[in-house]
């Protein structure tokens, strides 16, 4: 059909590239309190079509909980910044 499926990938593949490139990651120690106050600053938005399926049962929510209130550490949460420091 005239478009060249070789040269829709190489641009694909240039742009997926490109993109890698503005991807940058930064670690932050933050307390739960201080995740809880950015949500009711409006410093940080929750979008849940945004994430993924909901997976966890009742008693795996309340151990998660539990385990914030206990100040134990949790798996790393990943955020996306997208300016104005949102």
């Amino acid at each position: 059909m005239g478009i060249d499926i070789k040269i829709i990938q190489k641009e694909l593949e240039r742009q997926i590239s490109d993109s890698r490139k503005e991807i940058r990651a930064d670690r932050m120690d933050m307390s739960f309190g201080e995740i809880m106050n950015m949500y009711e600053e409006g410093e940080l938005v929750i979008s849940p079509e945004f994430q993924r399926v909901f997976r966890w049962k009742k008693d795996a929510q309340t151990k998660f909980i539990e385990s914030l209130l206990l100040g134990i550490p949790i798996p790393p949460i990943f955020v996306a910044e997208t300016g104005g420091n949102v």
